[in-house]
């Protein structure tokens, strides 16, 4: 097929919604068929051919390479596999189609019987109204499975409750929007990503100069309630000691710590808690303040606090998810402390019930971006190291770091103004959907739901979809004892063949013992939610609910 082909005559200007709609005027008697020919502007022949059956067309034009039903079989496979999440590009379309040319032996205009790109784009355009072309989010199985309808439901119920036993429920809209929190850490990269750029035409390499060895990235810990008020982000580095000079001309009242990985860990995690989150509470007033907390610790023994009514100063209430670094016995101690619940979101749904992954994060690593363009042009290339970053995160959070940004990332995770579950998109429900539904492989799920009575040319293009998620069966290797994939006696510059090392390894197992810690928290106990006096943790069984309540 001509790549850019010029049409040497005539081009007809009959739309095929016009054509379709003179066909229906025509059926329903409105008008006759010369009549609704000139409204219309179609050829009196075109529309009478079309109505009598002799033209098989469906569009206005020449005839495609692909009939109409085979063509709808194609978009069909398309979707199918799409919501099963194993959708497919134009590569992959294009040599389905070549097998199915191939095989049937149909006479079509491809070069060596590959569509090339114009075919593509013209049945894209046929079949817009079903098919785009979208670039996919990747998701983990076990974030496909855990977001079900149901499990959203009960995550809901269970904030509803908490809400409903802190007294949320009674107080103004604006007051509950400043008592609900989230918090999470985030990577920010130090080089702008690779967008498009003018260049000569021909050239065969386009180069783009930059500083350092490549994208390096820092932890940024963010925290914000429903009402927009933030708390000063917490940059976290990858070194072993800090810095003055990496600490100038941040954001007011920000915080800086290092860590051995350069992401958030336990001892970082209650040193924000302590140092970040509950002074800047103290300030808005959310909780009280040293003196009272301390005089409120006192009396507990002898003060009732079951009862909803008697609740004067509700606290505040925090959502973070359960990784190992936020949970802790210090914050824990501290948030029972200053009248603080922690609640952890369920795991692998931080996507759709976490309102910074909802709708911070990423207009936020837009406007990263544009900052990281607009330094590069200002300094010339210099890259982005630890004394400048600070300054450019002061610039992301005065310019892109809006109040409604936040606002609307709370309602959009269903948690403000009340829990909702409607509030959770079904195109994110879907996914946990479609795994239930398609427990198949994309291959036998094409060949089993296909009905009796098929023709043999949507048989075809089925096996062809199929094939491209066929699993080439490989030789099982030899069983072995499976001990350590670690061998810690090879001295430094030693070469070990794949036989030495697993001896090695083997006779490590068969020589020392080892011994397993427990884990150093241990285990909470879990006591019932209208015990709020005593209370360490509040969870309802088998959905990973958890909510450590102040005492």
């Amino acid at each position: 097929m001509v790549r850019h082909y010029k049409c040497k005559g005539i081009k007809s200007k009959t739309s095929d919604e016009d054509l379709q709609n003179a066909l229906r005027d025509v059926r329903e008697k409105k008008a006759s068929i010369r009549k609704t020919a000139a409204a219309y502007g179609i050829p009196y022949a075109t529309l009478y051919d079309h109505l009598s059956g002799k033209s098989k067309k469906r569009y206005a034009g020449r005839p495609t390479a692909l009939s109409y039903e085979e063509e709808k079989e194609i978009v069909q496979c398309c979707v199918v596999l799409q919501e099963m999440g194993f959708p497919i590009d134009r590569t992959s379309l294009a040599s389905v189609v070549a097998d199915y040319v191939q095989a049937t032996k149909k006479d079509t205009p491809f070069r060596c019987d590959f569509p090339g790109p114009d075919w593509f784009q013209l049945f894209m355009k046929r079949w817009k109204a079903v098919l785009s072309q979208r670039k996919p989010q990747h998701l983990s199985r076990k974030r496909a499975k855990a977001l079900t309808e149901d499990r959203v439901q009960k995550w809901m119920e269970f904030v509803e409750q908490i809400y409903r036993k802190l007294g949320f429920f009674r107080l103004s809209r604006k007051n509950l929007s400043r008592r609900v929190w989230n918090c999470d850490e985030t990577a920010f990269a130090t080089a702008s990503s690779s967008k498009l750029v003018i260049a000569r035409r021909g050239a065969r390499s386009v180069y783009e100069t930059m500083a350092g060895s490549g994208r390096d990235y820092i932890t940024v810990h963010w925290c914000a309630n429903a009402n927009g008020d933030q708390i000063a982000p917490y940059v976290l580095y990858k070194a072993q000691h800090l810095y003055s000079i990496w600490t100038r001309n941040g954001p007011d009242k920000a915080l800086y710590g290092v860590s051995s990985s350069g992401w958030m860990e336990k001892p970082n995690f209650h040193s924000w808690f302590e140092k970040g989150f509950l002074p800047q509470l103290r300030e808005l007033k959310l909780i009280p303040q040293v003196s009272e907390t301390v005089q409120a610790t006192e009396d507990s023994s002898s003060e009732s606090a079951n009862q909803e009514s008697d609740i004067s100063n509700p606290g505040v209430v925090l959502f973070f998810d359960g990784h190992y670094s936020h949970i802790n016995l210090d914050v824990i101690s501290a948030a029972r402390r200053n009248n603080v619940t922690l609640i952890t979101l369920p795991p692998n749904t931080t996507h759709a019930l976490q309102p910074l992954d909802v709708g911070v994060f990423s207009p936020m690593k837009k406007g990263w971006q544009k900052i990281l363009t607009q330094h590069k042009r200002s300094t010339h290339g210099r890259g982005v190291d630890k004394t400048v970053f600070p300054s450019l995160i002061k610039q992301l959070v005065d310019t892109a770091m809006k109040q409604s940004l936040f606002q609307n990332a709370f309602r959009g995770a269903g948690l403000y103004p009340q829990p909702n579950a409607d509030a959770i998109p079904k195109s994110k429900l879907d996914p946990a959907e479609a795994v239930t539904r398609y427990s198949q492989s994309p291959a036998k799920h094409l060949h089993s739901r296909t009905p009796v009575g098929t023709p043999a040319s949507k048989l075809q293009l089925r096996h062809y979809f199929g094939k491209l998620f066929k699993v080439t069966a490989t030789p099982k290797p030899k069983s072995k004892p499976k001990p350590s994939s670690r061998v810690e006696l090879a001295y430094y510059g030693e070469v070990l063949t794949a036989d030495e090392a697993y001896s090695r390894i083997k006779h490590q197992v068969q020589t020392r013992t080892r011994t397993f810690a427990k884990a150093a928290m241990g285990t909470l106990k879990m006591t019932p939610l209208t015990d709020r006096k005593c209370g360490l943790a509040v969870s309802t069984a088998g959905d990973g609910f958890n909510a450590i309540v102040q005492g």
